[in-house]
């Protein structure tokens, strides 16, 4: 079955063309006018390169634009059947890439592509997988989870009444299936069996890594933002496409733990 969540999906198709006539200071505002931070340039039909906004920012005003257009070259193209997690680490590199076939430039990708409906799509169906595992590896090396994971007690009045509501309308599973993913993650954590099953050093490794994966999979669920930020400074804040990526990588690392 095809992926579909491929650079070629997640892209913005048929990106508008700055027009190549006129000086920078013309292309500074078209591209300020639409917030594009960059455009492929056509001449006669055939893309020749593309400008962006930095480009013809730092450009004489009365610059040609043709001085400010750079090639479309292999490293600012993006195959149209590139999965997610090469996409992830293409974006980590560069902001944007083009998609381009013989005669015109076809997409766009940003990182801003990443707040799109496949990719929650993508991560969803992912994270769920991943859930099913985490309750398999708690129900063979943590069965009596319920005596020993540091639970709060609401949140095991909380499952108790899920079951129970299960119970009476006759579609009663073990009790694991009615703990939410943050308290899967909690278990897992405090137990030495379940965090070096799933390939951690320690719990506190596997509290670590994992609530980074709980805080995406939140926002996933509610359709929050999944990428918060481009750039990771001192003062910025929320996740950034070094953060996805890495969650990302996690989840198919334990992915993969259900083909061994």
């Amino acid at each position: 079955m095809p992926d579909a969540c491929t650079a070629g999906v997640i892209a913005t198709p048929d990106p508008e063309s700055c027009p190549i006539a006129g000086d920078v200071a013309q292309a500074a505002e078209w591209l300020d006018d639409r917030d594009y931070d960059s455009a492929p340039v056509y001449e006669d039909g055939r893309p020749v390169g593309y400008v962006t906004r930095d480009a013809v920012a730092d450009a004489p005003a009365d610059a040609s634009l043709d001085d400010s257009i750079e090639s479309l070259t292999v490293d600012v193209l993006i195959a149209g059947d590139a999965p997610l997690d090469e996409v992830l680490e293409a974006l980590y590199e560069r902001p944007f890439y083009y998609l381009a076939d013989r005669s015109e430039v076809t997409g766009v990708l940003t990182r801003a592509d990443l707040n799109t409906e496949p990719v929650y799509q993508h991560l969803y169906t992912k994270l769920s997988r991943l859930e099913q595992i985490l309750r398999e590896m708690i129900l063979e090396h943590a069965p009596e989870w319920q005596e020993t994971a540091p639970i709060p007690p609401d949140v095991l009045d909380d499952i108790d009444s899920r079951l129970a509501d299960a119970k009476a309308a006759g579609v009663a599973l073990d009790p694991i299936h009615y703990v939410q993913f943050s308290t899967l993650v909690t278990i897992v954590a405090s137990s030495e069996r379940c965090s070096e099953a799933l390939g951690f050093d320690a719990g506190h490794q596997a509290s670590s890594r994992l609530s980074a994966v709980t805080e995406l999979r939140n926002d996933v669920a509610h359709a929050t933002p999944i990428l918060q930020n481009t750039e990771q400074g001192l003062t910025e804040s929320g996740r950034t496409v070094t953060n996805l990526l890495d969650q990302y990588s996690l989840i198919d690392e334990l992915l993969a733990l259900q083909n061994e």
